[in-house]
């Protein structure tokens, strides 16, 4: 019993002992990259294009950024994606493959043979044009990061969404001016009867 209880307090120490691991990348969907940190949710008018990064941080020199894919997908009769390109992540030379950027989701891959990456940036930034009113996510799936040590080894990863909420940017009256409007109506009217 000894033995067991020794082995117990001997492996609960090296574990607690044990430095902490890797921290894992989070890679977002940042929907205003002109406003200063990341902005997971964006409002717009109808007819109004726009464009999204899609960002990743905490990369570390322990587990260097090799390549990546990704799919973002989005409501195709709220928005149309009009392209995609390298955020400038990766080290040159890197090869881009867009799989896709049509309706329901961009499909996009990046692999560098220059070396790997660490720290934070850009990955790729995808555009937009607004198609309707209405919300629509702009959900990460099938994400994918490869590591430098060894080549190809998988990187886990966490993902953070955005989401696009297109108006129409026609102002509704508000009841005091509706009021004033069909009182001036009224008037009108009353002003047309004397005279008759």
């Amino acid at each position: 019993m000894k033995c067991v209880t020794g082995f117990a307090v001997c492996f609960l120490s090296c574990v607690l002992i044990a430095p902490n691991a890797v921290a894992i990348p989070i890679v977002f969907v940042d929907t205003d990259p002109a406003t200063p940190g990341i902005q997971s949710a964006l409002n717009i008018l109808l007819g109004n294009p726009f464009t999204v990064d899609v960002v990743i941080t905490g990369v570390e020199a322990s587990q260097p950024l090799n390549g990546f894919q990704f799919d973002l997908v989005f409501n195709p009769f709220v928005l149309g994606a009009t392209g995609v390109v390298s955020g400038g992540f990766l080290p040159v030379p890197s090869f881009v493959f867009v799989l896709n950027s049509a309706p329901p989701d961009v499909n996009y891959a990046e692999f560098s043979i220059g070396g790997g990456a660490i720290g934070d940036g850009i990955l790729a930034s995808a555009s937009f044009d607004t198609l309707s009113v209405g919300t629509s996510d702009l959900a990460l799936t099938n994400v994918i990061l490869a590591g430098l040590i060894p080549p190809g080894v998988e990187i886990p990863a966490q993902v953070s969404d955005g989401s696009v909420t297109v108006t129409s940017g026609h102002a509704i009256p508000e009841p005091s001016t509706v009021l004033l409007l069909g009182v001036g109506i009224a008037g009108l009217l009353a002003a047309s009867r004397r005279r008759q």
